[in-house]
């Protein structure tokens, strides 16, 4: 919402402040109850018609915005100056002006309609009221008052306005971060799998051409097996639940490069003792899947090396293959394991050169994970 737009008085966060402020004008019948013995019945009819059209004006302000509240406010003016000429109780009406003026307008523009309406409080005082100090103070007194009240009242809906703005811009920051986060748990997850099930059907229909069914069968049985796992990976990533710890998922990976043909060795060292966090683990999981793939899709190597230590209270994970793989340009892969490894505190460097890529996540452990 803009800071110079304001909402009609009679949206629900404002209602209550309406029936707070009208009580003021039940002070318009005081000057009648005073003199109510040299009231005629003539009178009271004008008094009473005099209010309806207050109120009939203060409410149409009320329904305005700020590219109308000027028209109600300049009309309850103006009714003021009117009703003047017979009944003193009007003193007790301009405030409300003001109090539209200071809700609906900034304080350097509202200010200008305070003077008016100050103004023609003393025009009143002065032609109409005979000179009566008690009008002009009571008037001016009201007007001054209302107009800080709804001063108060505008600052306190636009703060409210922007306390909503900023939780709907949170919200939104946090759908997109949500949204990040399941598209690097598809990759993560389901691109290893899917990268074993394409090159396995790829070598079941080579096998089928050489005629060599046995074997072809084989690998198809693999590829049912891959993709029943996939299925089963991605019914946990959407509960939240792993199963499988690290220790498991370094013995998964290596079979899974073995039978890619690389001479894969498994180095577990981490203590059984040491239990990581669910945000840790799982996040090296994810890790270790991403990089066997990229193994798996890019290297040109025949031997693969997966180690997980702890020295001195920093847990590292390294992932090796002795594949050239060139320069490294950082995809969807890469930025997602960086992420990943932002979120939990660790540190992720990748490094290739002509005796292979080397994949080393380290995370300084807190003391309960020692």
């Amino acid at each position: 919402m803009s800071s110079n737009y304001m909402p009609p008085l009679n949206a629900p966060r404002a209602q209550k402040w309406n029936l707070i402020s009208l009580l003021f004008s039940l002070f318009y019948f005081l000057p009648a109850f005073v003199s109510i013995n040299s009231l005629v019945p003539l009178d009271w009819v004008k008094i009473v018609l005099g209010y309806v059209s207050f109120l009939g004006l203060y409410f149409w302000g009320l329904n305005s915005d700020t590219k109308n509240a000027l028209y109600p406010i300049l009309a309850i003016l103006l009714c003021c100056v009117l009703l003047s000429f017979f009944t003193p109780g009007t003193n007790a009406l301009f405030g409300f002006a003001m109090f539209l003026t200071a809700y609906y307008f900034p304080f350097k523009k509202g200010i200008w309609f305070l003077v008016l309406a100050l103004g023609l409080e003393v025009f009143v005082f002065a032609y109409l009221r005979n000179y009566n100090f008690m009008f002009l103070g009571i008037a001016m007194f009201l007007s001054i008052a209302l107009y800080i009240n709804a001063a108060f009242v505008r600052k306190d809906i636009q703060h409210r306005f922007t306390e909503a703005r900023d939780q709907e811009q949170i919200q939104q920051l946090a759908t997109i971060a949500e949204r990040e986060r399941i598209s690097r748990d598809l990759h993560d997850l389901l691109g290893h799998s899917l990268s074993s099930i394409a090159l396995k059907a790829e070598l079941a229909e080579k096998l089928i051409k050489a005629g060599q069914q046995d074997n072809a069968m084989k690998e198809i049985a693999e590829v049912a097996q891959l993709s029943r796992g996939a299925l089963s990976e991605v019914r946990e990533s959407v509960s939240g639940l792993k199963k499988t710890g690290i220790a498991a998922e370094f013995k998964v990976m290596c079979e899974r490069l073995q039978s890619a043909g690389f001479t894969s060795e498994c180095l577990n060292n981490l203590p059984t003792e040491h239990k990581l966090s669910p945000e840790l683990e799982t996040t090296l999981i994810l890790l270790l899947k991403e990089a066997s793939t990229n193994i798996l899709r890019h290297s040109q190597g025949d031997k693969a090396r997966l180690e997980l230590d702890c020295q001195n209270s920093a847990l590292t994970m390294s992932i090796w293959d002795n594949g050239n793989a060139g320069e490294i340009i950082e995809g969807n892969g890469i930025s997602g394991m960086k992420d990943r490894c932002a979120q939990v505190g660790a540190e992720y460097n990748i490094q290739s050169s002509a005796k292979g890529t080397l994949i080393t996540v380290r995370k300084e452990l807190a003391e309960e994970e020692v």
